[in-house]
Formats: C-alpha cells, structure tokens, sequence
C-alpha cells in the first residue's frame, strides 16, 4: 500500500490507483503544491507496487520526495553462493537509486547490505518501540522485570551498545543470546545453546525469569519456536515476543499455539491479520 502525504505538514495528499482492462495501473495525485517536499509511505504487500512507486516517482519530479518504507524487500538476499542465484537486493536497490529519492527511511533492516547498496538510505533502530514494550509488559502486566534474549550473537551484537533510557533500565535484568546451528541445505536447525551476554564461555543456566524475545523478523517462526523450547528447558514459563515486522505466515506456523507465548508485539510493516496474540505497537 502507498500513501502520501506533504513532509513539513502532516496534510494527506490525493492518490487513486485503478487498472485499465489489460492490466495496466490508472493513477491520480493531487492537485499538488507546486515544489512542496512529499513523503512517500510504501507499506510493502507485494512486487507489483515496485511498478506503482516508478510511475509515481515519475510523475512527482518536480518535488523533493522521501521515500518511507518501513520493510525493506529483498533485504534476505543480501548475498549469493554461486552464479545460479539472483541478487535480488542489488537489483532492487539499483531501481531505487535510479528513481533518485531526496531520502529513504527505513527501519530494523534485515540486512546491513542494504544501507551499503541503497543510496541515501536511513536505518532507523527500532530499540524505542522495543523500550515501551518493555514498559508495557512490566507495568501494565503482573511482571516486575524481563529478561531479554537476542536469537543470535550477530543480533546481540547490533544492540548491546545501545543506550537505554534512565526509566526503562529497572525492567531489564539481564541479557542472553543464542548460537543455532543450522544445515544449510534444508534450512533445519539442528542444534541451539543459550549463552548469557556477560560470558561468552559458559552456556546459560537455569533462568526463571519472564522474558522478551527481541528479533527484527518473524516468518513462520521455527527459529522462534526452538528458541522457547531452550528457553522453557531453563524454567521460563512467561515469553514475550517483539518482531519489528511480523509475516502474515506467522498464522500458518505453530508458534502462537505454544501456551508460554504470552504476546507478540510488532509494526504494521508487513503484517496484515488479527490474531489475538498479537499487538500492534506502531503504525504507519
């Protein structure tokens, strides 16, 4: 879904999308301001809109035009193993270089290839949106302090120099991170360990704690899932999830089934449905 708005005012503008007979997009913008600075809101659904956002893109040259794009497509293919596979991401990024926006905001990208191959690209942290999260679940529910667990050292990594807020340090008790090992072929994982973030030798123990869960996608959620059995196996019996964006197969999955599965927060990026499990903290 794309919207449109003017940047320095919160003023919606005019955007109508239809399809003549074959197939082809029907647009409308507007009337616009002439030269005023738009930002563009590309809530990703499917490959199709590429196509819509060339043609808008086209037609607003006149104007300074941002490009607010939550989920970043293509971000899982930020590599390849041989010359049979496709870099998505590269090709992608080269049509959005080519449209030239004034900026690209972005937020919890999968992959830091992104902002090495999108020009004027924003990754924005979504460590605020986790933060109240944090709160909410301490305040408004019957824990008095979480724990945080990161699916992987690389993730644990990314946030560990982040600086929490005054308020929210009282909630947190402590760190962990997991090391999966996965066979690449079929994509299982055939083993997992937990480790506490202070010690990197020695794997983690008996924990008993309510605990966040902190990633930056969910699909299906089978890593998820074998995160909580290690999790369960150390007495934890309250899990909370946050995903910045959250794939509507998460219903297809069976993580939400599993009764330590308290909530799972995430950002209207990419996800769709209504599931009682699931709430939504930010939407654009």
């Amino acid at each position: 879904m794309i919207t449109l708005r003017y940047l320095n005012h919160d003023t919606k503008i005019s955007y109508k999308v239809d399809r003549f007979p074959d197939g082809t997009l029907k647009m409308s913008v507007g009337p616009l301001h002439m030269l005023e600075a738009i930002e563009v809101t590309w809530l990703y659904d499917n490959d199709c809109e590429l196509m819509e956002l060339i043609m808008l893109k086209g037609h607003l040259d006149r104007h300074p035009v941002v490009l607010r794009l939550p989920y970043m497509p293509n971000a899982r293919m930020d590599r390849v193993k041989d010359a049979t596979e496709v870099f998505t991401l590269k090709h992608f990024a080269g049509v959005l270089n080519y449209l030239n926006f004034a900026r690209i905001d972005t937020i919890d990208a999968h992959s830091d290839v992104c902002m090495k191959e999108i020009e004027r690209c924003n990754n924005v942290s979504a460590w605020p949106l986790v933060e109240d999260v944090i709160r909410q679940i301490c305040e408004e529910g019957d824990v008095g302090h979480v724990s945080l667990v990161f699916p992987d050292k690389g993730s644990w990594l990314k946030h560990k120099d982040i600086k929490v807020a005054e308020k929210y340090i009282k909630f947190i008790k402590k760190c962990y991170y997991g090391e999966k090992n996965r066979d690449w072929v079929t994509g299982e994982i055939k083993n997992m360990w937990l480790f506490a973030s202070n010690d990197d030798e020695l794997e983690a123990p008996y924990i008993n704690d309510a605990v966040l869960i902190v990633d930056d996608i969910i699909s299906y959620g089978g890593t998820m899932l074998r995160m909580v059995e290690e999790l369960k196996k150390r007495g934890v019996k309250d899990i909370f999830l946050y995903a910045t964006h959250v794939e509507d197969s998460i219903l297809k999955g069976v993580l939400l089934n599993d009764e330590s599965i308290k909530k799972v927060y995430t950002t209207n990026s990419i996800y769709r449905k209504c599931h009682p499990k699931i709430q939504v903290v930010q939407e654009w």
